[in-house]
């Protein structure tokens, strides 16, 4: 592992480690430690990170939401199982008395918001998924999930690390002249802050998912909510970085409604979702946050 970077060194570090100073909090449940962030005022939207699995990445559009709603957005510790994210976050929720609220999810966070929503239906009142695709691809993908965790156990940590930052870095979009920090700072969070646990973790929840059958033809009968499904065209989750989200959530914000310039105005019923839990890769689910 190379020597680590100063956030002096680096503008997207030093703003990342501003926004932590001022909105970042901490909570213990069942001894895990988790870090969370919350900001702004207003009608409150979770946010979910994706692979990351650091929400201070996002510092730029969480303040931008922060100006009209009451966002909190958790970093994600070492998990097992489901389960064990679902604790967690309800214990956020409670701690910082949020009963309803949006919910939102990029990528890996789109993944755990699908089967968040299909357990807490009563609490969500609006759904956006950006970037990402179904929480349960069929049993049939258990293992390759498993092989993804046994490697992730076998391999020296520095391949697996280098292997994450080769993928997670053909998905940064942004201009040219930030790219080469935006990279060091995503190289930095990997060398230096996350662990092998947390790629086995990345992979394991994924899993846990699967196997318990969380998303299913049923799963969201219960919910009352809106939302809007758009599937864009010639659009692959793995082209859409921070400018694609930012995006997302302002359209969502603004309340339009729209996916990788093709424009789609009818509402989805709350049963369109589950054709999350058998579409293929590259959906994106935006919805009005304040239309009734």
């Amino acid at each position: 592992m190379g020597t680590p970077i100063l956030a002096s060194e680096n503008p997207i570090l030093a703003q990342m480690g501003r926004f932590s100073a001022a909105y970042g909090k901490n909570l213990s449940v069942d001894s895990l430690r988790w870090r969370y962030y919350r900001l702004g005022d207003g009608p409150a939207v979770v946010w979910l990170t994706g692979g990351l699995r650091r929400a201070a990445f996002g510092f730029g559009f969480l303040q931008l939401l922060g100006r009209r709603y009451t966002v909190l957005a958790p970093d994600y510790p070492v998990l097992g199982s489901f389960e064990q994210f679902d604790q967690g976050l309800s214990a956020i929720l409670d701690t910082e008395r949020i009963r309803r609220f949006h919910l939102a999810g990029q990528s890996y966070g789109g993944v755990l918001a699908q089967p968040f929503l299909a357990c807490h239906p009563q609490t969500v009142d609006r759904l956006v998924l950006s970037s990402t695709g179904p929480a349960d691809y069929g049993r049939a993908w258990l293992p390759v999930e498993y092989l993804a965790i046994g490697l992730a156990r076998l391999l020296p940590e520095r391949r697996v690390k280098r292997l994450l930052a080769r993928q997670l870095g053909k998905v940064l979009n942004t201009d040219a002249k930030d790219r080469e920090d935006w990279q060091a700072a995503v190289r930095e969070t990997l060398e230096h802050d996350l662990t092998r646990g947390d790629v086995v973790s990345h992979f394991a929840v994924a899993a846990d998912i699967i196997k318990t059958h969380l998303i299913h033809p049923g799963a969201f009968h219960a919910w009352n909510g809106r939302a809007v499904v758009l599937r864009a065209q010639r659009f692959h989750a793995n082209k859409a970085g921070p400018a694609a989200v930012r995006a997302a959530v302002r359209a969502a914000c603004e309340s339009h409604k729209y996916g990788a310039g093709r424009p789609r105005r009818r509402p989805v019923s709350p049963a369109t979702v589950c054709a999350l839990a058998t579409a293929g890769p590259g959906l994106i689910a935006m919805v009005d946050l304040e239309s009734r």
